[in-house]
């Protein structure tokens, strides 16, 4: 099951690798960006909505020309739809592993003896990888627009006061503001978007 030719002797995860390094580089890597909320939406298949996962998700996050809208597919799939890729677009590998059950030859089944395995079973479960190319929407002709959710402004919820408190009590210095949210171990502090920024207080 796994893929022949041309396609095995591509190296899909030093690809990955040097893009990533490429957008490091350029200062143009997605986590340089500043956060927003909502800005950014997990890559999912165009036609089956089913969301990429793995090293397929981090691809599909990485290199997106528009993370706002997460729509994916291959080329067959759009063109069922109705939707054309446009010429010359550079589309992004995705892997797909699958089981499959394998057929032991003789000689595997000779070598399991030898070992010391009695009555081996005559088939396995395997793994095999297949190499796909999918495109984004914003490569499309056709494809309707994505159909974004307003905004929501109001806060759901309250905030737990408790949380406050707490860190005080552990000595650690909690600061709202600006648009991202991380730690800072050389100043044991904890930053925090606006609370109003979060959709729900939990």
């Amino acid at each position: 099951m796994a893929s022949r030719g041309k396609e095995e002797k591509r190296d899909y995860r030093l690809e990955v690798a040097d893009r990533l390094i490429q957008q490091i580089e350029q200062g143009t890597a997605r986590w340089q960006r500043p956060w927003k909320a909502g800005e950014i939406l997990a890559p999912v298949n165009a036609v089956t909505g089913k969301p990429y996962r793995g090293v397929n998700y981090e691809n599909l996050m990485a290199f997106s020309p528009d993370p706002s809208d997460p729509r994916w597919c291959t080329y067959k799939q759009a063109q069922e739809q109705g939707w054309q890729v446009r010429q010359g677009a550079s589309g992004l590998p995705l892997e797909v592993w699958k089981e499959y059950e394998h057929k032991r030859t003789v000689e595997e089944i000779q070598r399991l003896e030898k070992q010391g395995v009695t009555n081996p079973e005559p088939t396995e479960r395997r793994l095999g990888v297949r190499y796909y190319t999918v495109f984004h929407a914003s490569q499309m002709d056709g494809i309707p627009p994505l159909e974004r959710q307003e905004p929501n402004q109001k806060l759901e919820g309250k905030p737990d006061t408790r949380l406050p408190k707490l860190a005080e009590s552990l000595g650690v210095k909690l600061r709202y503001g600006g648009g991202r949210a991380f730690y800072r171990p050389s100043e044991d502090l904890v930053q925090m978007p606006p609370v109003e920024s979060f959709e729900q207080a939990v």
